[in-house]
């Protein structure tokens, strides 16, 4: 046990000017008061301050502005007491350190041209108490607040909000990774608290929602009430109507409330339905529908003209025309612009047209070139057609003919028969009812009359050869004369 006092020869350049020597902890009593001394056993430097306490210089701070620099480990705790001093470890112009304190206790990190702060903050104009901050002078681009919240962006003070865990401005880049929140909710919200949110605790959706209509688009699962199981919708929160549904079964529903096919459709509008052309004159298809064979053939045309055509994969089966103000329509692939309607009974069957009343009996039908009207008992009353030459009317009672007329000379009817008047003689066949005009037979010449087949007895005409009227008497022509 030894302690040198070293007098002279000293030529330090470094560290700690110590003028003792110690070869262990046993000799540091016998040292006066306010010494730097260097124990051998330890291999550190240390000091005796004025209250009689050995410290490490490290603690002390040591003489001026050096420090011991020697390589070596340190035992126990250690303490730096700068006061309102900085302390900095510097390497050029890049320094690591405390700086002078000012508001907030921090660690500081500067490259020289530029300097981040790590702080524990104190209640400020910048900080709420007990925030935690990295900050480049006053922008702040992270912090740690009320405990448990993180705000990226240079978000204010003012601007925290503690409902969320996570506060972002000026947007977020997740960049070959993913986003994954569990049993929680993703929230996108504008200053004017307008939404888009995830559903919390539901099936896999979002909802948009500007602060006076609420939108939800999602896909179902089990536990929808709603919706079956895959189902993918659009949802009208505000007035719980569904708008848009694709079912997994391959169904496509647009509507105002309907969740499901009317039949075996695959594409469902349900309530008022707007398609709206290209173009007002154009002959380009506003609406086309298909079938669905592997040439597919077009069944529907609706053109922006104005014409619309059903057809078939052979003919046009109904047509009409709206363009240029022609209004016509065609049915049996006729079309004809003279026409308001036209009908061709393409197949030949036996009606063209056929209309009935509310019980199903034929009324009216037109067959091949026949126009038949029925009673409400089905019963055939009127006739007309016209064909190979001949045209025809004729009225039935029953399955009798009992009034007919034609254009080739074979006209009759069945009862008596009154003109110029609304009731007949009972007594005649035919009453010529008049106070102004005559009763006009036949006129010809003696030679034309001699001409008739096979004459009636009692057939009468005015021979103009004459001037007198004729009657045939079964056996000869006699003249009809005054007394």
């Amino acid at each position: 046990m030894a302690v040198t006092t070293v007098t002279s020869g000293l030529n330090q350049v470094k560290g700690i000017n110590y003028t003792v020597i110690t070869d262990s902890f046993s000799d540091w009593s016998s040292l006066s008061n306010d010494v730097y001394f260097y124990d051998k056993a330890t291999s550190l430097p240390y000091y005796k301050n004025a209250s009689g306490t050995v410290v490490s210089i490290f603690e002390e701070g040591g003489g001026g502005n050096t420090i011991y620099t020697a390589d070596d480990s340190l035992t126990g705790n250690r303490a730096i007491n700068s006061g309102t001093n900085s302390f900095n470890f510097t390497n050029g112009s890049n320094e690591v350190g405390f700086p002078t304190f000012n508001t907030h206790p921090r660690w500081s990190i500067d490259n020289g041209t530029t300097r981040w702060d790590l702080i524990t903050a104190n209640s400020s104009g910048s900080f709420n108490a007990n925030e935690f901050g990295i900050a480049n002078g006053s922008i702040i681009p992270i912090r740690i607040f009320n405990g448990d919240k993180v705000a990226l962006g240079n978000i204010s003070k003012a601007s925290l909000n503690t409902n969320y865990s996570v506060n972002v401005k000026d947007g977020l880049l997740i960049q070959d990774g993913d986003l994954f929140i569990e049993d929680g909710q993703l929230k996108i919200e504008t200053k004017t608290n307008q939404e888009i949110r995830t559903q919390n605790n539901q099936f896999p959706s979002f909802q948009f929602d500007n602060n006076t209509t609420s939108y939800t688009l999602g896909n179902a699962d089990a536990s929808s009430t709603t919706f079956n199981e895959g189902n993918f919708f659009i949802y009208n929160s505000s007035t719980a109507k569904t708008n848009f549904l694709l079912t997994k079964t391959g169904e496509t529903i647009i509507s105002n409330g309907a969740t499901a096919v009317i039949g075996s459709e695959k594409i469902s509008l349900q309530g008022h339905t707007l398609i709206k052309g290209a173009d007002t004159l154009g002959t380009s298809s506003a609406l086309q529908i298909y079938d669905g064979d592997g040439t597919p053939s077009e069944l529907l045309s609706v053109k922006n003209n104005g014409t619309f055509a059903v057809k078939n994969s052979l003919q046009t089966s109904l047509f009409l025309d709206g363009s240029n103000g022609r209004n016509s329509m065609g049915m049996g692939n006729a079309t004809n612009s003279n026409a308001f309607m036209s009908i061709r009974n393409s197949n030949n069957r036996p009606y063209a047209l056929r209309l009935e009343d509310s019980s199903g009996n034929l009324q009216v039908h037109l067959g091949l070139s026949a126009l038949f009207v029925h009673d409400s008992g089905n019963t055939k009353k009127h006739l007309m057609f016209a064909q190979g030459g001949q045209v025809q009317f004729q009225q039935y009672a029953g399955s009798s003919v009992i009034m007919q007329f034609n254009n080739i000379g074979s006209s009759h009817m069945l009862g008596g028969f009154a003109i110029g008047g609304a009731t007949r003689d009972a007594s005649s066949i035919l009453d010529l009812q008049a106070t102004n005009l005559g009763f006009l037979p036949p006129t010809m010449t003696t030679t034309q009359r001699d001409l008739i087949s096979s004459p009636a007895s009692g057939l009468t005409l005015y021979n103009t050869t004459t001037n007198k009227l004729n009657v045939y008497t079964g056996s000869a022509w006699e003249t009809i004369s005054s007394s």
